[in-house]
């Protein structure tokens, strides 16, 4: 059933096509993330990690570990810009006439008429972006989430599509895949890898600006310098909405091109090694500068899927890019604040065009139509206190033919998109599947001094010293998954030739029993716990695996109301040691803190 419109635009007529999360068919790799960065961000004319100052026209991907604070690296420097040279090295907020706003590498998805069809868009947003809120609220983060933080600009979002476009304008959400200087892997927080970027991003009339905007993105296989061709846009002279204290430059008019005319901001370039910017996609052939004239718009996104025939060839109607003899190129775009084009009727529904719109051109038409809406995307389209509303800045498409960023499990999804199309539950709501997840956390250790029962401390993650002179260690293997029951216990660096008791409760205390720490207590409302499960032989190396089959004995105890999806459970061992430091004859390994999912 199709749903009335939100209020702020209101269509000619609504489009029958839904807007649902789904998975897509499998893929092979993790793709390679390239983006751009606007020319006010504190990362401009620093050196990268090769030496070379960073400029508003570089390709850069993420370098170093996923939470590392680390510099960005340069894949593809904008020596090929005609102002490059003048412009290398030039400070935060200097306008310099260098600015790349849109990239590709002519691999975005080929949006394809069946009804099965599946995508994803990415997308990054600029720092007035204030998003719409999920109801209920996720943990995962969102473009309303982040922009509370003042954050949201440096991240990287992803909504799922199915069927065939156009689609209409039904409130629908994107959620964060990359995060602009990464969150820390805990249970508590969500885990998003992290671009090296600077955070916050405080939203401010000037320049220059206390964080980094991302202002392209685009994945794919990794970068080839000799082959892969880069389509991208450069900035016009428009002024930024708003910001009106910022310095307004029009990059586009001070590339030159063959023809010995110069760009325009609503042209698609191309360069390829060996040779010079051209013209790929002209702005008339977009729709493009027709309501203001000459250099009136400014594209701030594009996705390009290339045909093979050299040159552009537009697309004729819905989906000439699939279909027929002679299947046309696709190239889906947004504009920019303050492009002319911005508020008129689109081509398609009737809706005013929005900046967080991604439109299309069938044979250059001079009205664009809106192929996938902003409120489709999670974006605001109602201005707000004198503020225009919120901007796409990056762009790029991907389905079961590409290569997800983030897939944990190798089944070709993003992960993100498996948790929220229900293929893998997240019960701890970290933003991470929980196959891909160890089962369960380390608690409980005696590394610090103050839980020693004696002044025995260990190693971080394991129980105070024994009579062996090391910490017992409790560690999860398999999984936490209820129906599978394959949880296992392994235990290590415990006194041999002895046993040891397994114990199940809640980790709610911690009192010094015997030589070691006792973390465990009743679950609330369960009388009769902490639960002994099993009694272990810990052989001659002082090692021993237990389970699978642990939640059915658990589940067949006095704990056993506990064992539901979603339930923090807490397991320890209590072995002897005879001979230990504190003169006690039992000691404790650390606890194991594990979150019961389906």
């Amino acid at each position: 059933m199709v749903q009335p419109a939100p209020a702020g635009r209101v269509p000619a007529g609504l489009l029958a096509a839904a807007v649902t999360l789904a998975a897509p068919a499998a893929a092979q790799n993790v793709s390679e993330l390239r983006y751009s960065l606007d020319f006010q961000g504190p990362l401009m004319g620093l050196s990268n990690p090769a030496g070379v100052p960073i400029t508003d026209a570089d390709l850069i991907v993420r370098n170093g570990p996923p939470f590392a604070p680390v510099q960005p690296r340069i894949v593809l420097p904008g020596q090929f810009l005609d102002q490059y040279s003048s412009c290398v090295g030039h400070a935060p907020g200097v306008a310099c006439g260098l600015e790349i706003n849109a990239i590709s590498f002519g691999r975005d998805a080929r949006l394809r008429p069946s009804p099965l069809y599946e995508f994803s868009v990415y997308l990054s947003v600029d720092e007035f972006a204030v998003g719409r809120p999920t109801v209920p609220p996720t943990p995962i983060p969102t473009i309303f989430s982040e922009a509370q933080r003042q954050e949201a600009a440096g991240d990287i979002y992803v909504a799922r599509f199915v069927g065939p476009g156009p689609y209409p304008n039904l409130p629908a959400q994107s959620f964060g895949v990359a995060d602009g200087d990464g969150e820390p892997s805990s249970p508590l927080t969500n885990s998003l890898i992290g671009l090296g970027l600077v955070e916050p991003i405080v939203p401010s009339p000037g320049v220059p600006e206390t964080g980094s905007n991302l202002d392209s993105i685009d994945l794919g296989p990794p970068f080839d310098p000799l082959t892969d061709t880069l389509f991208f846009s450069l900035e016009g002279g428009i002024p930024r909405c708003n910001e009106p204290l910022a310095p307004v430059f029009d990059a586009a008019a001070q590339q030159s091109l063959p023809t010995g005319a110069t760009a325009r901001s609503a042209d698609i370039l191309s360069f390829q090694a060996g040779g010079s910017v051209e013209l790929y996609a002209d702005a008339s052939e977009l729709g493009l500068d027709f309501f203001g004239g000459d250099r009136s718009d400014d594209l701030d996104a594009i996705v390009v899927v290339e045909n093979g025939t050299p040159g552009y060839q537009a697309p004729t109607g819905p989906f000439s890019w699939v279909v027929g003899p002679n299947p046309t190129d696709l190239v889906l775009f947004s504009l920019r604040c303050g492009s002319a084009t911005l508020g008129q009727p689109d081509s398609i529904s009737g809706l005013p065009i929005s900046e967080g719109d991604i439109l299309i051109n069938f044979g250059g038409d001079q009205r664009p139509g809106i192929w996938i809406p902003a409120e489709a995307l999670g974006l605001e389209t109602i201005a707000r206190g004198g503020m225009a509303n919120d901007d796409l800045d990056g762009l790029d498409t991907l389905d079961g033919q590409g290569e997800p960023f983030k897939d944990c499990n190798d089944n070709g999804v993003e992960d993100l998109v498996d948790i929220l199309s229900g293929t893998s539950s997240d019960c701890d709501g970290n933003g991470i599947p929980d196959e891909c997840e160890e089962p369960g956390i380390v608690v409980c250790d005696c590394a610090a001094s103050a839980n020693a029962a004696c002044g025995n401390t260990a190693g971080a993650g394991e129980g105070c010293e024994n009579n062996v002179g090391l910490g017992g260690r409790l560690e999860g293997l398999g999984t936490s998954s209820i129906d599978t029951d394959a949880l296992e216990l392994s235990v290590s660096q415990v006194t041999p030739n002895t046993f040891g008791i397994v114990v199940v409760g809640e980790v709610n205390t911690s009192v010094t029993v015997g030589n070691g720490r006792l973390c465990l207590g009743a679950f609330s409302g369960v009388p009769n716990t902490p639960v002994r499960l099993a009694v272990e032989p810990t052989g001659t190396t002082g090692a021993f695996t237990f389970g699978p089959g642990i939640l059915a004995d658990v589940g067949s105890s006095p704990a056993g109301s506990v064992v539901s999806i979603g339930s923090s459970i807490g397991f320890q061992l209590w072995y002897r040691d005879n001979g230990g430091p504190c003169g006690q004859p039992s000691n404790w390994t650390n606890a194991l803190l594990v979150l019961l999912t389906p």
